[in-house]
């Protein structure tokens, strides 16, 4: 993975056209997850009050409202849900500094563990669509909803023996970016 991620970055480096934009984020995360096991348990909510994220990417503008991005980045957001993520983006201007998104991100997610848990080295696909304000020429501030594929990231055994499975139910990610033309 360590080699995607730099040949993503050796693209980057490329010439591109006058309409390319390089971007930075950094992203406030909060989810939901739930055990597989127990409907009853309720939902488990986590958020992190600074930044959990941090992105480069670009964006290229094929048309005046219209971008395409693609981002590669590192996320740590606890113990169960930290690793590389690689995102494609279709920005659609409706004002010139107001954006609708629709997202395709993919979260390598690293494994772990102690003595009763155990998180799993998986790939979670998280689809979303959000909004993003342009406030200057350098500055833009993004809110995206993720919904993710129905799978396992942590599991444990808890005091009782009672096997827990936890599965990510849904994430929202507040960004702000900063944005440069070469």
């Amino acid at each position: 993975m360590k080699k995607l991620f730099w040949l993503f970055f050796l693209l980057l480096t490329t010439s591109f056209p006058q309409n390319v934009e390089f971007n930075s984020l950094f992203q406030i995360n909060a989810y939901q997850t739930s055990d597989v096991n127990n409907t009853q348990a309720g939902f488990n909510y986590s958020w992190f009050p600074v930044p959990s994220e941090v992105h480069l990417g670009f964006t290229y503008y094929p048309l005046n409202n219209f971008g395409l991005s693609a981002r590669a980045g590192i996320v740590y957001f606890g113990d169960e849900f930290t690793g590389m993520e690689y995102s494609i983006l279709g920005k659609y201007f409706i004002f010139p500094s107001v954006y609708f998104m629709g997202n395709y991100t993919i979260h390598l997610n690293n494994d772990g563990g102690g003595n009763t848990k155990k998180w799993y080295d998986v790939t979670v696909h998280l689809p979303g669509f959000g909004a993003g304000y342009k406030a200057s020429e350098l500055i833009s501030l993004e809110l995206l909803f993720l919904k993710p594929n129905d799978i396992i990231i942590e599991s444990y055994i808890e005091p009782d023996n009672f096997r827990k499975n936890i599965k990510l139910d849904w994430m929202i990610k507040f960004g702000v970016g900063f944005n440069w033309q070469l």
